[in-house]
């Protein structure tokens, strides 16, 4: 049963990571994938994405996340 959960969790997050990629720009990805990782396992994250990892999740180029998540920060403060 444990194996079989894992697996239903699996594949209901790589759903959610194609829907982000076909559905919406870049600008509309990288929050997104932030906001689902948060729900997922809290805030703070127990572990560090870098901008090469989150634009690979949100097939993206890693200047691209840099700049996205430049604004993000310049929207926060």
């Amino acid at each position: 049963w444990q194996t079989f959960r894992r697996i239903v969790l699996g594949l209901d997050g790589l759903t959610h990571r194609f829907a982000l990629q076909m559905s919406a720009p870049v600008s509309s990805r990288v929050p997104a994938l932030l906001t689902y990782l948060k729900e997922k396992y809290g805030d703070p994250l127990p572990f560090r994405l870098t901008h090469a990892e989150i634009a690979s999740w949100v097939g993206a180029a890693r200047e691209t996340v840099s700049l996205e998540m430049e604004k993000m920060a310049k929207k926060e403060n």
